[in-house]
């Protein structure tokens, strides 16, 4: 279900915040020992999508870190 919420919407970081909030991450890690396969496997998928996210996150954030790194040093080299 969490899963379905995520791929159907655009604005993902918010809604990536909401589940969190709501402890939906812990859910979905309830879900990856449930009894039925099915459920399993939707619930792997949501992992993996969060999974995902996080590392595109981290990824833009190392990216901000070295162009704003790269532009102080710009600036040092200039005085």
């Amino acid at each position: 279900m969490v899963y379905i919420v995520m791929k159907a919407h655009s604005k993902m970081n918010l809604y990536y915040s909401v589940i969190e909030q709501l402890g939906g991450k812990h859910l979905v890690m309830q879900l990856l020992t449930h009894e039925d396969p099915n459920v399993r496997y939707e619930a792997l998928l949501c992992v993996q999508k969060l999974m995902v996210h996080n590392w595109e996150y981290l990824g833009r954030q190392l990216e901000k870190e070295k162009t704003g790194s790269e532009s102080n040093s710009a600036v040092s080299t200039k005085a």
